[in-house]
């Protein structure tokens, strides 16, 4: 084993040990680990619905223009 793969096992084995002496641990653990997922669900949220997003700002632009279009077609062919 290389010593950075020791150190690795080391890491994990004293967070095994300490997740089967206490339940409180292990329990911090998994929470840890959602808030974790949300803040980066929150951080991806806020990137793409954010208004100065120029990528966001140019796709729903376009959604628009499509619609506009398709709009006007259909009022024209009612006529």
């Amino acid at each position: 084993m290389t010593p950075i793969q020791t150190v690795w096992f080391i890491i994990f084995s004293v967070l095994l040990t300490m997740m089967i002496l206490d339940k409180n641990f292990s329990e911090m653990i998994v929470l840890t680990g959602k808030l974790i997922d949300i803040n980066i669900r929150r951080y991806i949220l806020m990137a793409k619905l954010h208004p100065r997003n120029p990528v966001t700002n140019y796709v729903m632009k376009r959604k628009m223009n499509k619609l506009a279009e398709k709009l006007l077609k259909e009022q024209n062919n009612g006529n």
